[in-house]
């Protein structure tokens, strides 16, 4: 790991990992590959629902604040009561179980070679 610059050196979240890739980059054309293979059968499958923007292409947070003010709106207009809970989880990636992610790749029929990636 490297220290980020400036940073105190006592926190761990002030550090960088390191990764080491295969000469030519190949190990970043793998990531992609099966990044863009995933992807399609995510969306194939229709596994996220379609009101997720994160980690999606051609989605930002701006898309989640438009369908909250939809969502604000109609429950006004039938004079409905409306919470929100808001969060940012920091390091959500890194701190996740992955092995829940894994399960959740089996349960949607993922197998193989994307899987053992």
């Amino acid at each position: 790991m490297l220290p980020k610059p400036g940073k105190d050196l006592s926190k761990i979240e002030n550090y960088r990992y390191i990764t080491l890739l295969p000469v030519l980059g190949l190990g970043k054309f793998m990531e992609k590959m099966v990044k863009k293979r995933l992807e399609a059968v995510i969306q194939q499958k229709k596994i996220l629902k379609d009101i997720q923007c994160g980690f999606r292409k051609n989605r930002s947070a701006e898309d989640s604040l438009m369908c909250l003010k939809q969502e604000a709106l109609y429950a006004l207009q039938n004079g409905w009561i409306l919470a929100a809970m808001l969060i940012d989880i920091k390091g959500a990636f890194d701190n996740m179980l992955h092995r829940k992610m894994i399960g959740g790749l089996v349960t949607a029929d993922i197998k193989g070679q994307m899987l053992a990636f």
